[in-house]
């Protein structure tokens, strides 16, 4: 079915661009480069972009991809006339392209020492390629499988995405953006040691200008974003907009979300399907609360831990985070608990909504169990997040939203990174293990927040929500019917995305072009160099 979708689809491409001239290939040509992200879903989104983009500035797109001719998404752009292919790495390329290979192998080389003698938080933060920083690209890579967040190692496959990233750099650096003259890039994410991560750095240093695109809107990626999160400069630069949002309709806002829509988090579509499916819909007081964890209501403080998903880009929301990555900051939060225990205060651990769709069912519980202690408990997943603000005293989170939740019922958020609410001053934001660990020590004495910073978390919250960030008006062929799985809650149907190309989206590109669509006439008016 899939692949008879795709002839059709290929047919209907090609009639939508017959008319255009190809694309010359002159290195004297401005250019635009496209990094492929390998998904069908960006594929289009980045394709109708560039397309935009080209006409408007008379740019020659560069398609960057390590996919073979023969894939159905290389096709795919080759059908919108990007015949100019970058090809970044393969393990033929290795000893086809002597020079970039041996530069990977005495910058490698030179570097060895660092590499085994420095701990991991040097690599993170400091270790980087002629300026382009790759240590956290890496490292975020390595602890994606294999449960090697509990334990990393400077071992052969570490050493191995290093090497990688390292020739990637170099080659993308020497023989594209040395040679070619480009004046805007394009790419499908920014995490990981991914060629979209890695364009993004170069582009970065040299000052081009980066966007990622959506199918409602986009992103620009700048080095503020890749140190302190996308969110986080984002609501910087609207700091003024958010103090001024009217506070009744904040208010109005926040008490039919929180407690009429009974969401009870603002999270992301697949933490609340998860949340939704496990939890009740019932509002506890303290008293049943502590009695559905089988608890006396004999404690001075309640503490809740909201973990992260560990596998999950720890730096993909910056690089501003003051443990390795969120693994190392629940086992060594709990270690210090252990050793340092005070019976009087009841630390609540509540895993991450999608920990098991990340394959990390249990990892939290064994933590837990590891440490021996009654009052060092699992946060059941019946009970909602909404009963959890309610009932206890404050939250500790790496940087997840649940501390802007918090902020916004009057209670205090500890917070060990950057977030997109940091720079509000709703939170504690601490930027050291000693001091953290000195707060852990000294947590009874942690007051509440002020009228004044739990009104700005409610502003905060309605403007994230409600606040358009780039939008653009909804495609004519790329709709909600089109897009249907995408905007699915249930991350399963939303990695599924060859579903794009169904008999709906083929019935509108025969109907409408492309160059027609509003979408693409928007983009064209928005986007500047």
């Amino acid at each position: 079915m899939l692949n008879n979708n795709i002839r059709k689809l290929l047919i209907l491409l090609k009639k939508n661009f017959f008319h255009e001239r190809g694309y010359e290939k002159n290195d004297k040509l401005r250019h635009l480069v496209i990094v492929d992200r390998e998904r069908y879903v960006p594929t289009f989104s980045l394709s109708i972009f560039s397309k935009a983009i080209c006409k408007k500035f008379d740019l020659s797109p560069i398609l960057v991809t390590d996919l073979n001719k023969d894939h159905n998404i290389r096709k795919i752009f080759s059908s919108f006339n990007y015949d100019l292919i970058f090809s970044v790495f393969r393990f033929k390329f290795l000893f086809k392209n002597w020079n970039i290979f041996f530069k990977t192998t005495y910058f490698f080389l030179s570097n060895i020492f660092l590499i085994f003698f420095k701990p991991f938080k040097w690599i993170i933060n400091n270790f980087n390629v002629k300026g382009i920083f790759i240590g956290d690209l890496v490292y975020d890579t390595y602890i994606r499988s294999n449960f090697n967040y509990k334990k990393p190692k400077k071992n052969l496959r570490f050493l191995w995405l290093l090497f990688k990233t390292i020739f990637r750099v170099f080659n993308l650096k020497i023989n594209l953006f040395d040679k070619k003259i480009i004046k805007i890039v394009l790419v499908g994410t920014v995490c990981y040691s991914t060629n979209g991560a890695i364009v993004t750095r170069i582009a970065n240093k040299k000052k081009i200008k980066v966007v990622e695109p959506f199918f409602y809107g986009f992103r620009e990626h700048t080095n503020k974003t890749i140190e302190f999160g996308y969110y986080n400069q984002y609501v910087q630069k609207n700091l003024n907009k958010i103090k001024n949002i009217n506070l009744k309709t904040a208010d109005k806002f926040f008490h039919k979300k929180f407690y009429k829509d009974f969401i009870g988090t603002y999270t992301g579509r697949k933490d609340i399907l998860n949340q939704r499916k496990k939890s009740k819909k019932e509002l506890l007081n303290k008293s049943d609360f502590l009695k559905k964890l089988n608890l006396k209501n004999d404690y001075k403080k309640i503490v809740l831990f909201a973990c992260h998903a560990f596998s999950d880009a720890p730096h993909g929301l910056g690089r501003d985070f003051i443990f390795d990555d969120y693994y190392q900051f629940l086992r060594e939060s709990l270690n210090f608990i252990k050793n340092n225990n005070d019976n009087s205060i009841l630390w609540l651990i509540k895993p991450h909504p999608s920990s098991e769709w990340y394959g990390e069912k249990g990892v939290v519980e064994k933590l837990v169990k590891d440490t021996g202690f009654s009052n060092i408990k699992i946060f059941p997943e019946t009970i909602s997040t909404l009963n959890a603000i309610n009932n206890t005293d404050l939250v500790i989170t790496g940087r997840g939203t649940i501390g802007m939740e918090f902020a916004a019922f009057g209670k205090l958020s500890l917070i060990l990174g950057s977030a997109p609410y940091s720079a509000l001053n709703i939170c504690k934001r601490i930027k050291t293990k000693k001091k953290y660990f000195h707060l852990l020590s000294n947590i009874e004495n942690i007051k509440v927040i002020n009228n004044n910073q739990k009104n700005l978390a409610r502003k905060l919250i309605f403007f994230l929500e409600n606040h358009k960030k780039n939008f653009l008006t909804t495609s004519k062929i790329f709709d909600s019917i089109t897009l249907k799985s995408f905007n699915s809650l249930d991350p399963k149907k939303r990695r599924k995305d060859h579903y794009i190309i169904n008999n709906h989206l083929l019935n509108k590109l025969k109907k409408t072009k492309i160059c027609d669509d509003i979408f693409f006439k928007e983009i064209k008016n928005i986007i500047k160099l």
